[in-house]
């Protein structure tokens, strides 16, 4: 009996660990976040999980033997919802009745079966936690099978034998399973958290340095390939006298400039466009399909849209800023597209240098004014 205990612990850590795989971006806790592909796929999962621990039964006596077939409903009810615990429910009642056909056997087994299902739903349904749901989900399962073999086992000795030998093994291995699910959650949420943080700005929710670059390596060679984007703009982008601020408002000040800027981007540009915070006071867009005219045009909104804002950074104080640009655009300013970052920030170091709150373009080895306020230089 032990062994084939453990023959089954085997097969559900083992499932669940293969299937982890395919979720572990999503957030297990929740039903939500899963799509009805996924639904299916967690109920389909559950039914095959329950033929293999059917096929690998603990014999207790000569004459019976225990299968843990409600766990994997438990499992889909949990984290599927309704709907992956009927496919489960329907999988393992389609190869009962392919095996034993419509029989005595196949009838009970489909009414356990639909009290089981019944009862599952409705805890999953339920606004409780996790842990909760899989006490309530195995107790009720436990009742469900008791009566079941109260109906089938007339031996009352026999019958008590196999309920605690059946209650014992069902405990442990739900709370084997419990304990596993719990660290997968954990795991995850750390992988979640460690791969958010790899690609975005903690404190502007923009794409960080990291995910820039590997946005322009991944377009640049799409762009070279003529793949759907026939141009790409740079647009590089820098608050004048951000330290002063800082100085003279404190760092938290300079964080809340520095948030609601972020916001100025996301809405003034396109939803496709690629936004990035590239350190301290400096920012980036990455422009897909967009000629230098276009690119000019984004700029200056965005020039505009930053000087008409008012920061407020407490409840007394608010102040304006402005910014300092510089635009690349591949391949009609910038014939190498390697250089469509150093020419950007070329042309944002002139910028600056010329008194900022200005566009600068760059093209070719020259810098030219993007506007002279709001008119395009020929």
């Amino acid at each position: 009996m032990i062994i084939e205990f453990f023959i089954n612990s085997c097969v559900f850590i083992t499932s669940i660990s293969v299937l982890s795989i395919f979720f572990k971006d999503k957030i297990l806790i929740s039903k939500s976040s899963t799509t009805i592909r996924e639904k299916l796929f967690i109920g389909m999962i559950g039914g095959l999980l329950e033929i293999l621990l059917i096929l690998f039964p603990i014999k207790v006596m000569p004459d019976l033997s225990i299968n843990f077939h409600a766990l994997p409903i438990i499992l889909s009810s949990i984290y599927g919802g309704t709907l992956s615990t009927i496919v489960t429910t329907v999988i393992i009642n389609v190869l009962f009745y392919l095996i034993f056909r419509f029989s005595i056997v196949s009838i009970f087994f489909l009414v356990i079966n639909l009290f089981l299902i019944i009862g599952f739903i409705f805890i999953s349904n339920t606004k409780t936690t996790i842990k909760n749901k899989w006490v309530y989900s195995t107790l009720y399962s436990l009742v469900v099978s008791s009566i079941g073999s109260i109906i089938l086992i007339k031996n009352t000795q026999l019958l008590v034998q196999f309920l605690i030998i059946y209650y014992l093994n069902n405990l442990l291995l739900t709370y084997f399973v419990y304990k596993f699910m719990e660290h997968l959650s954990k795991a995850f949420e750390a992988y979640r958290t460690l791969r958010t943080e790899a690609s975005i700005d903690f404190l502007t929710g923009l794409n960080n340095v990291r995910q820039f670059n590997k946005s322009l390596h991944r377009i640049s060679i799409a762009v070279q390939k003529k793949e759907e984007i026939q141009y790409l703009s740079l647009i590089f982008l820098d608050i004048d006298y951000f330290k002063e601020i800082n100085d003279k408002y404190g760092h938290g000040s300079g964080d809340i400039v520095l948030k609601n800027l972020a916001n100025i981007l996301t809405n003034t540009c396109r939803a496709f466009d690629i936004i990035s915070r590239n350190g301290g006071e400096e920012f980036s867009v990455l422009l897909l399909n967009c000629p230098t005219a276009d690119a000019i045009q984004v700029a200056e909104r965005i020039r505009q849209n930053v000087e008409a804002y008012s920061f407020h950074i407490s409840n007394k104080t608010t102040i304006h800023i402005t910014i300092s640009i510089g635009v690349s655009t591949y391949p009609s300013l910038t014939n190498n597209i390697d250089n469509l970052l150093s020419d950007a920030d070329t042309a944002l170091y002139k910028a600056k240098n010329e008194g900022r709150n200005k566009i600068i373009l760059y093209k070719g080895n020259s810098l030219q004014n993007g506007f002279n306020r709001y008119n395009i230089v020929p």
